[in-house]
């Protein structure tokens, strides 16, 4: 067997959720990837290894919660660990928008990251035109260097739902850090289901 991966999910009550997975699986390589530098190194570090998860709704429309997880690899002298929490509110008064904010911690042999972010997003005609924007604040630091590298994310996407199989993606994010290597993404995506 390649590849593994087990959850065992468990809904406590209607307010509250936890699971914990075990995965073995590959990772696998992209050349090209719609994913940012920081999503890229957390999926990769975190492929593999033990995950636990939980989330708490004390109230109708919010929710809070914490993903983490744990992987011991041969050959590395350290563990590597995330953390990721978050906050998500919906049906923002006046805007009627949802909000998620988020903090989230990652720490390898050879690389520890601080990630805050904040993301607000809304639908509109019964779900066929969504929007998105979000704001990340990311630092770098490399343990065997005294090198810090400090990014500020800025991105949106909108979406719409063309037919019932059919919808188009629009997405933009623009990247700014501290030694002035800032630059801009798109991509445009049209997704047929079948």
């Amino acid at each position: 067997m390649t590849n593994l991966y087990v959850m065992l999910r468990y809904r406590v009550s209607r307010k509250f959720s936890t699971s914990i997975a075990y995965d073995n699986r590959k990772n696998i390589i992209f050349y090209e990837s719609y994913k940012n530098q920081i999503d890229q190194l957390i999926d990769q570090e975190t492929r593999q290894g033990l995950r636990y998860q939980f989330s708490y709704r004390p109230v109708k429309k919010l929710t809070i919660g914490l993903n983490s997880s744990f992987r011991f690899q041969k050959g590395q002298t350290s563990a590597t660990t995330h953390f990721n929490t978050y906050v998500n509110y919906s049906s923002l008064p006046f805007i009627n928008s949802n909000i998620s904010v988020s903090a989230s911690f990652l720490k390898t042999s050879y690389l520890s990251t601080q990630n805050f972010g904040v993301k607000l997003s809304r639908s509109f005609a019964r779900g066929k035109f969504s929007t998105e924007l979000y704001y990340r604040n990311i630092n770098y630091q490399y343990l065997h260097l005294e090198h810090q590298k400090l990014q500020n994310l800025v991105g949106g996407s909108c979406s719409v739902r063309l037919a019932r199989n059919l919808s188009f993606s629009l997405y933009a994010e623009s990247v700014f850090d501290d030694q002035n290597n800032n630059y801009t993404r798109l991509n445009a995506k049209l997704l047929q289901r079948f």
